[in-house]
């Protein structure tokens, strides 16, 4: 392992080690879509592996626990044909205790620890990027962008508004430019209610921690819940609840 000097004010290193040497947290909360899972696979093949790997020192087992970039490391093994092929990771090692790093886990991929978009700061940059490669969905897009009359449907009869004005900025047809006008508005309105029920769909889980693994499995014995999983779905949790009350 190559390492780097530690700073004072950072508690972790920064390494280069091989792949076979990182263990995958069976207790990571964090669950992935497939869309999304393309969209990080499309980046990562972009831009290759780029910092946030962090892994905790296990000096029982020589092993390095992945605290944080399971995603991101799950897509990269398939890009790179891993286990078959081993490669490097540069990765930030730290030292810490089975507490502390279930609690840097959580913080890591906390949406409530992490910053949210500035919607007319980020909608300005898009005509500078391709989108999809920065992992913008339609929805995001219909949601910052207003949208387009030559996106619309010609089946939805909209007509541009620019030739319902003279050239002094008189409207030719005051009671049809209106209409239209009042048309659009509601079209932005339903594109921009549809990417937020996409964003809050992004957010249907909740996450459980236990202080140890003896926890949790009195809790799924509770529920009949076997204690190796990692995830259930929240309807079928409920379905549990309802046959215990």
């Amino acid at each position: 392992m190559t390492e780097k000097r530690k700073t004072a004010i950072n508690r972790s290193e920064s390494a280069e080690i091989m792949r076979s040497e990182i263990v995958f947290a069976d207790y990571n909360p964090r669950r992935i879509s497939e869309d999304a899972r393309k969209t990080l696979r499309k980046g990562l093949k972009t831009f290759g592996l780029v910092g946030g790997i962090v892994v905790n020192k296990r000096t029982n087992t020589g092993k390095y626990m992945l605290v944080s970039g399971h995603q991101r490391l799950t897509e990269m093994d398939a890009i790179q044909g891993y286990p078959g092929k081993d490669y490097p990771v540069r990765v930030e090692v730290v030292s810490l205790s089975d507490k502390e790093e279930k609690e840097l886990n959580i913080l890591l991929n906390n949406p409530g620890a992490m910053g949210e978009w500035d919607s007319d700061l980020l909608a300005k940059l898009i005509p500078t990027i391709d989108p999809e490669i920065a992992g913008l969905t339609e929805a995001d897009l219909a949601f910052l962008l207003p949208p387009d009359i030559s996106d619309l449907s010609p089946d939805a009869g909209f007509v541009d508004l620019q030739t319902l004005r003279m050239d002094k900025g008189q409207d030719s047809d005051p009671a049809r430019y209106e209409s239209e006008k009042a048309r659009l508005s509601e079209e932005k309105r339903k594109t921009q209610e549809k990417a937020q029920e996409e964003a809050l769909n992004n957010q249907a889980y909740i996450c459980l921690s236990f202080a140890n693994y003896a926890r949790k499995s009195e809790f799924c014995a509770r529920f009949g819940i076997p204690p190796m999983e990692t995830y259930i779905s929240g309807e079928d949790f409920g379905e549990i609840i309802e046959r215990i009350d």
